[in-house]
């Protein structure tokens, strides 16, 4: 439930780079009858593969993600988990669609709403975003941070490949991707659950606060910190760190890079985030509109209004 780096498929639900493995879409097909048509293998890993599929009844494409045979109980299928997320979060324009999901010992797969690439794909591609455009972007990725948090989880691995923006009209609607690495932070009556301490590292070594790399269970400011990793490296190009591979000198930087320190350059309102979200224990609650409020303020400054373009709807309109 680890991830060290950021080089693993983008998302499960992103379009990536095309390829057939024709055995493995037939087996698939199987189970799927004449409802969903597999057209094409989007993404695979350690969880399974994703698959693009037309939904003959709907009449559209839609993702379809395929969790690996094991020999586990079906209650710990990760695609059971991610639904049973999602499905909490029903409403909320940031996240994903879920619509229909299937746990069995033989195939347990979970149809998706299709969505574009995810921030670090457009990254990749070139793209780059002014303070008051990343500062857009953070808006509507907190959004998303937030009604996790409020359903009762922390998502626990907070990075630009977990947000995709859609297809469509909804090609200025980030979604909150990924929901694997999940886990609550309350329980069904709303309380919140005791911290376990020490209990492995979760997470992408890039964006892990610094409580994670010493394999402490995670709350929601961790998930805070990974999201001002995430702007920071929108805003400047690079965390100081990412030319680095070994995890403990990562982890070293991190202790002499503080987030304040970081946020100096950035303007006040980044500094202001940095304070806050490093001020957050286990525990705390999030002031959300206090950082809201921050990307509202750095969108002014930089005459950014919702209204502006951020950068990728050309580009994904002339992919098609």
């Amino acid at each position: 439930m680890e991830s060290q780096d950021d080089s693993s498929p983008e998302s499960t639900i992103v379009t990536t780079k095309k390829t057939k493995t024709p055995s493995r879409m037939a087996e698939l097909q199987k189970f799927l009858t004449d409802k969903w048509k597999i057209k094409e293998l989007i993404a695979t890993g350690g969880f399974g593969s994703v698959y693009k599929a037309y939904d003959n009844y709907k009449g559209k494409f839609v993702a379809i993600k395929v969790e690996r045979k094991n020999s586990q109980n079906l209650i710990c299928s990760e695609i059971g988990w991610e639904a049973h997320i999602i499905n909490k979060l029903k409403g909320c324009p940031y996240i994903p669609t879920v619509f229909y999901t299937k746990v069995s010992k033989e195939c347990s797969f979970m149809v998706m709403e299709l969505l574009g690439p995810s921030l670090s794909m457009i990254r990749k591609n070139g793209h780059q975003f002014s303070p008051g455009v990343v500062a857009m972007i953070g808006k509507q990725c907190l959004y998303a941070v937030q009604a996790l948090h409020q359903a009762g989880f922390v998502h626990r691995d907070i990075k630009p490949a977990n947000f995709a923006v859609g297809l469509g009209d909804k090609i200025r609607t980030i979604h909150l991707i990924d929901y694997g690495m999940c886990k609550r932070y309350r329980d069904k009556d709303g309380n919140l659950l005791s911290n376990r301490g020490e209990v492995g590292f979760r997470g992408t070594v890039r964006y892990a606060s610094c409580k994670a790399h010493l394999s402490m269970d995670l709350g929601r400011g961790d998930d805070l910190i990974s999201f001002f990793y995430m702007l920071y490296e929108l805003m400047d190009n690079h965390l100081p760190w990412w030319q680095e591979s070994d995890v403990n000198y990562i982890f070293h930087m991190k202790l002499t890079y503080r987030l304040e320190t970081m946020a100096a350059k950035l303007g006040s309102q980044m500094k202001t985030l940095a304070k806050h979200v490093s001020s957050l224990d286990f525990s705390s609650e999030p002031n959300y509109e206090l950082i809201l409020q921050q990307l509202t303020n750095m969108m002014t400054e930089n005459s950014v209004t919702e209204d502006t373009p951020f950068g990728w709807e050309a580009w994904l309109a002339s992919k098609g």
